[in-house]
């Protein structure tokens, strides 16, 4: 396990976010390679700082976070797919971090922090 904040999780080859489907809890579990791109971005009430789960009025679908509100930034997760998934760590510079080591190799252009 290279990074777990007991609610999203980074293995070698594994994205886990836990309790990503709703109203079950069920997590989403993606293969790295299958990430298109990553970005770091403010997280406003616009994007889902007021969300606890779920997508707000942008294509952004959040995993459970009952402290997103507190939170300045979030991680835009794009597998290609008309809805992106919205992720708030609790150690954001760890996550990204570790994230963009794992997927860089072989997508280095799409690694965007802004």
């Amino acid at each position: 396990m290279l990074y777990d904040d007991g609610s999203l999780q980074i293995t070698n080859d594994e994205l886990i976010i836990h309790q990503f489907y709703f109203p079950f809890s069920r997590p989403r579990r993606l293969r790295l390679d299958s990430i298109q791109r990553v970005e770091l971005k403010p997280l406003t009430l616009r994007d889902g700082k007021g969300r606890i789960w779920g997508m707000g009025l942008g294509p952004i679908w959040f995993h459970s976070d009952a402290l997103r509100f507190f939170k300045k930034h979030y991680i835009q997760v794009d597998t290609g797919a008309v809805i992106k998934i919205g992720l708030t760590p609790m150690r954001l510079g760890d996550f990204f971090q570790i994230l963009r080591k794992q997927i860089a190799p072989g997508k280095k252009g799409n690694l965007i922090c802004k």
